[in-house]
């Protein structure tokens, strides 16, 4: 029986701020939705607007200081946990009566100790939450005095899909799976557009939706936690609904629709959701950007979106989630199951498509070695993939199968907690924000050390700087098809004997490797880097990009001296200086005068050679490239274009260092690729020909 008090609910949901637009909070719209057509007592329930920013807790809270919060709710993640767990603990102390329910990824509610850790939080609800939450606010309804449900929680205890505190404060009580929704007719974004479109009102920006198509994942990767859904069945919305949610996005004009699927492409009816985000593209000019994780074992069908997405400018780039290429570290991860030859045949056809790729990698999986590391990156060039390797740290999430007592013991599993950025590769000097949520990271299992882990991390610094950059790229690619010198056997030795042994090179490995080891040593450390020649350049930076200025401020000094080391490591390999001497012109530096353009001479037809390369994406031999003595070589190019930007060279005409620096923002930061860093419109002059160099 209800009571005859209405209560009032607030939903908590800091976004992630990295991505510098705001969101439309969508938990808010899915629990209030549910309730609204699946619960009892509407009318009794007051929906307060919701928490949907980053910024102090007493500015978070100030709009609902005259206002007595009966219910909060909690969607939390690595990224809001600490701003979450003060707000929650501030409005406990306002409001004692308060019933706090926390959900989402982050709370580690097998910790036995949670809710001695965390007092303010009165339960935990795992899963799907709408079907949870709306018995709860029932059972909330019940009672006149909210204060009496705390006091005696096991009142709760019929509620599905829930961690209690338990008796006496010792451990917690769990009340049974999750009872999951299996019907989505109704869609929060339409039947709670009158607050949405009041919140679009107020922004000028472009927002970011989330969005659903489906829910579950059939893969268990040991380290994700998607929802707690993975290894589970796939449960469909209607395509009702999803086309008015499209048409919907289309007349609001939302900018950015980021998928909360899976694996966007598994199902076939996902060809039709992409034609329709199209049309509603070509119809309103909205959504600009869909932002989607690939499904992994449809090459095909993910293919064939991609393409689709790609020429109508929905989507900058293809992200292939690879993670590793070694079979043994898959399984390890609990990967198996998806396919690498099926990654290989997609990544393939991207190549020779030229559509632009992000390849996701994870360092530090259990099962992983510091040569199964290394021979990832060759894999990846060999299946011709040569721009940007986005290397993520395994984050140990609190409820991933990776979490579990057996698995850590199994795999002797270490971990420290650090702060993480993945942002473009920059952050400004100074301690964090303490509303940061450090991350928790595996750097030692039993089959690589600590010292391991520094190495990995090093090793992929230099790989993304030197291959995704272009500094070697060229140098490589000649070296693998000319003289069939694989990727692995050249950036190895390179590593190795130049790189760890050589100035200046060995300068800047020394200063990369100490910068890991005080990341590993150091509690509140951040990975990022200072640029020793700019002491006023207010920003740190992340290493490959870091490794990448060291080169070009001194650019000769470190070409000169790869030049000597490789003549004397392939003695017998003509037109192997020629090459170095060639990559090195390409490189954009901020003596650069776009108005101007630049010359150089060169005795061989690289344009053409490099030009043939680019198509191919495994092996086949090449022969030398057409001598043509002293060739003059005009570059033109007023801008780079990558992954559907450009911007144009322009560093201004103040003085060298605001020249570099000024560079660094125009040339460095961002997407590692040899697009952005290396000059591609190229004539040859005496032949009056225009070749472009990509």
């Amino acid at each position: 029986m209800l009571s005859v008090k209405s209560k009032t609910v607030l939903v908590s949901q800091p976004p992630l701020v990295e991505m510098g637009l705001p969101y439309l909070p969508i938990m808010w719209g899915i629990f209030k939705t549910y309730w609204e057509n699946y619960g009892t007592g509407k009318d009794y329930v007051r929906w307060l607007s919701p928490i949907n920013q980053v910024a102090e807790v007493s500015t978070l809270l100030r709009p609902y200081q005259d206002t007595s919060i009966d219910v909060l709710v909690l969607s939390c993640y690595i990224w809001n946990w600490k701003l979450q767990c003060l707000i929650a603990q501030q409005i406990k102390a306002l409001h004692p009566q308060c019933l706090i329910i926390a959900g989402g990824p982050e709370p580690d509610y097998k910790d036995v100790d949670f809710f001695k850790k965390y007092p303010y939080i009165d339960m935990v609800a795992v899963k799907d939450g709408e079907i949870t939450f709306t018995k709860i606010l029932k059972k909330v309804l019940e009672y006149d005095d909210t204060g009496e449900l705390i006091a005696n929680k096991n009142l709760f205890g019929d509620i599905s899909g829930l961690y209690l505190p338990g008796t006496d404060g010792k451990g917690h009580i769990y009340t049974g799976p999750t009872e999951i929704p299996t019907e989505f007719y109704h869609s929060p974004y339409i039947e709670q557009s009158a607050y949405y479109q009041e919140m679009l009102s107020s922004i000028s920006s472009d927002v970011i939706v989330i969005w659903e198509t489906n829910r579950g994942c059939p893969y268990k990767c040991s380290y994700c936690d998607w929802g707690s859904n993975t290894m589970s069945k796939i449960r469909q919305l209607p395509m009702e609904r999803i086309k008015a949610e499209i048409e919907w996005f289309g007349q609001m004009k939302i900018g950015f629709v980021m998928s909360a699927d899976a694996n966007f492409g598994m199902l076939p009816r996902d060809m039709e959701i992409a034609d329709l985000l199209i049309a509603a593209n070509k119809k309103y000019g909205f959504p600009k950007y869909f932002s989607y994780n690939t499904a992994k074992n449809n090459p095909d069908r993910a293919l064939t979106i991609a393409n689709k997405f790609l020429n109508t400018g929905l989507l900058s780039a293809h992200v292939l989630s690879i993670q590793h290429t070694n079979r043994e570290v898959l399984a390890a991860t609990n990967r198996s199951n998806i396919s690498t030859q099926k990654q290989y045949e997609v990544a393939r056809q991207l190549m020779e498509d030229g559509i632009p790729v992000y390849v996701q990698l994870i360092l530090g999986i259990p099962g992983d070695k510091y040569e199964y590391w290394k021979a990832c990156f060759s894999d990846l060039m060999e299946w011709g993939i040569h721009t940007y390797y986005w290397v993520f740290p395994y984050n140990l999430l609190p409820n991933a199968p990776a979490a579990e007592p057996d698995y850590i013991q199994k795999w002797e599993i270490e971990t420290v907690d650090r702060y993480v950025l993945l942002n473009h590769g920059m952050r400004l000097r100074g301690p964090f924000d303490p509303l940061t949520t450090k991350s928790r990271l595996i750097v030692k299992t039993k089959t690589f050390s600590s010292d391991d882990w520094v190495k990995m991390n090093t090793y992929a610094a230099y790989i993304k700087s030197l291959h995704n950059c272009s500094v070697t790229q060229l140098i490589a690619i000649y070296l693998r098809f000319t003289h069939n010198i694989p990727y692995d056997r050249f950036y190895n030795d390179l590593f190795d004997n130049f790189i760890q042994q050589i100035n200046p090179a060995r300068n800047w490995y020394q200063a990369v490797q100490e910068n890991y080891q005080a990341y590993l040593a150091n509690d509140d450390a951040i990975a990022f880097m200072d640029i020793p020649q700019f002491p006023q350049f207010e920003y740190q930076i992340e290493p490959s990009h870091w490794i990448f200025i060291q080169i070009c401020l001194q650019l000769e000094y470190f070409f000169d001296t790869l030049k000597e080391y490789l003549l004397q490591r392939y003695p017998d390999f003509r037109n192997l200086e020629s090459v170095v001497e060639y990559q090195k012109q390409l490189i954009v530096l901020p003596s650069y005068d776009k108005s101007k353009g630049k010359i150089f001479t060169t005795n061989f037809d690289w344009i053409t050679y490099f030009t043939t390369a680019r198509r191919l994406v495994s092996y086949t031999p090449l022969a030398q490239p057409q001598c043509i003595p002293n060739t003059v070589i005009k570059v033109s190019d007023v801008s780079w274009t990558d992954e559907g930007l450009t911007l144009p060279f322009n560093w201004g005409n103040g003085n060298e260092e605001e020249r570099w620096i000024k560079w660094f923002h125009t040339m460095v930061f961002g997407r590692n690729s040899s697009y952005k860093n290396n000059f591609q419109i190229l004539e040859i002059q005496q032949q009056n020909a225009l070749v472009a160099h990509g």
